[in-house]
């Protein structure tokens, strides 16, 4: 089954925080033996965890977005041989994306602060797996966030069912 490719805009819209994504500019991969041009590919055509929708305030009206931040590698991709990277993306771009996984029912999302504006600091598979990430790393202030079935039905009745 071909998935369906979605804007910047479209992602912010309904990929929760936690799904992980991928991205392409629609450019065909260049051969290995052009390394800079193959690299540059790769840095273009990735798949990341959606950490943070970016929010900024117009004067006297509501936050308008503005585009959304992702985290390339790390241990939520074993196979990836990059360290933890970030990305930000606007909502103008020219890539292509897809919801390729939205977070697990239950699962536990670790915000470094309350509000539209946070960012996810650590994604953990239930309340108790949040709270020893929590008492072992966690410096500052943070907010615990569950994944809940409602979420996810919304998606599915809205048309955004993903794998």
């Amino acid at each position: 089954m071909q998935r369906a490719t979605l804007s910047a805009n479209r992602i912010f819209e309904i990929a929760p925080v936690g799904a992980i994504i991928s991205w392409c500019n629609g450019k065909s991969c260049p051969p290995p033996s052009d390394y800079e041009a193959w690299v540059e590919w790769h840095r273009e055509n990735q798949r990341g965890l959606l950490v943070r929708k970016n929010w900024r305030p117009i004067m006297g009206q509501p936050l308008m977005p503005i585009g959304f931040k992702v985290m390339i590698g790390g241990p939520r991709f074993p196979d990836d041989v990059i360290p933890r990277k970030f990305r930000t993306f606007a909502l103008d771009g020219d890539h292509s994306f897809d919801i390729l996984e939205r977070p697990a029912i239950r699962a536990y999302r670790v915000f470094d602060r309350c509000g539209e504006d946070a960012e996810l600091v650590h994604l953990a598979a239930c309340r108790y797996d949040a709270e020893i990430w929590v008492r072992k790393i966690a410096v500052g202030p943070i907010f615990l966030n569950v994944v809940t079935a409602d979420e996810i039905a919304a998606d599915v009745v809205e048309g955004r069912a993903a794998a």
